[in-house]
């Protein structure tokens, strides 16, 4: 066996422990959920195996990625890492199935959606919280993916950016869905936290329904959605030129008072700092 393939088998072994680890209770230590309800515990312990599933799927899928690119190189030993990107390839369809069927027990959990909790970023899959291209230490925008020996590499450049990447829970069962946000980043004594919040999907302005996916927004005060062009016509009726314009000028307004903030926040960081 060429030293190429053990490592690859190493690293596959470490991604299978963390996929599937004898105590989750690590991962649980100080996890913020909303007292409010009854049953959280039981809802984030069940939401952090499927995290470490699908952030193990996401390693496992660079990891066959870097397989599949030292198959074509001369003098080393192509059967064995071909069978392990198939090893890899079968653990990925298993793992995925794994997620499917711990989504619907989420939905089966007696207890509403958590509005927020928190749960240590490590076990976040990256896509959720993360640029393509991350920083190195001389400041330059390279790309770097995530491995297993580097959890916690960072890549967002700001918290707005963060907060761009909805994290959906969807059980294809039933149907339900949930969808949540990065709040904000919390660095507790021993570990750091990602903080989500519970963030619905807009409706129609006519039918009410709620939709994933609302592709037709007013252009004018782009502040109300559809679910589609028959419903965006029969809503003008009600949303006139007077009301569209209205809710432009109070969107604006509000982005003016939101830009102030910041301003006046970075302001008095600079001042703290001098």
């Amino acid at each position: 066996m060429s030293e190429a393939l053990k490592l690859f088998k190493a690293e596959y072994e470490r991604i299978n422990k963390l996929c599937i680890p004898e105590d989750t209770c690590p991962y649980l230590t100080n996890f913020l959920v909303d007292p409010r309800y009854e049953g959280g515990e039981s809802w984030i312990s069940l939401l952090s195996c499927l995290l470490l599933l699908m952030t193990g799927i996401e390693l496992l899928e660079e990891l066959k990625s870097r397989i599949v690119q030292k198959i074509p190189v001369k003098k080393v030993d192509t059967e064995g890492l071909d069978l392990c990107r198939k090893m890899i390839e079968q653990t990925i369809i298993s793992y995925n199935k794994t997620v499917d069927e711990q989504l619907h027990k989420l939905f089966q959990i007696r207890c509403p959606p958590l509005d927020f909790f928190g749960i240590r970023k490590e076990i976040v899959p990256f896509k959720y919280y993360h640029d393509k291209k991350y920083e190195d230490k001389d400041g330059k925008l390279v790309t770097n993916p995530r491995r297993i020996d580097n959890l916690l590499i960072d890549g967002a450049e700001n918290q707005d950016d963060m907060r761009r990447r909805p994290f959906v829970i969807a059980d294809s069962a039933s149907g339900e869905y949930v969808r949540y946000f990065v709040a904000e980043e919390r660095n507790g004594r021993e570990y750091t936290f990602l903080c989500f919040m519970r963030v619905p999907y807009r409706k129609c302005a006519l039918c009410r329904k709620d939709c994933t996916q609302l592709m037709h927004k007013c252009g004018g005060c782009r502040s109300i959605s559809y679910c589609c062009k028959e419903h965006q016509v029969a809503d003008r009726v009600k949303h006139t030129k007077e009301v569209c314009r209205a809710m432009r000028l109070r969107r604006e307004a509000i982005k003016q008072e939101e830009a102030a903030r910041d301003s006046e926040s970075k302001s008095e960081i600079g001042s703290d700092s001098d």
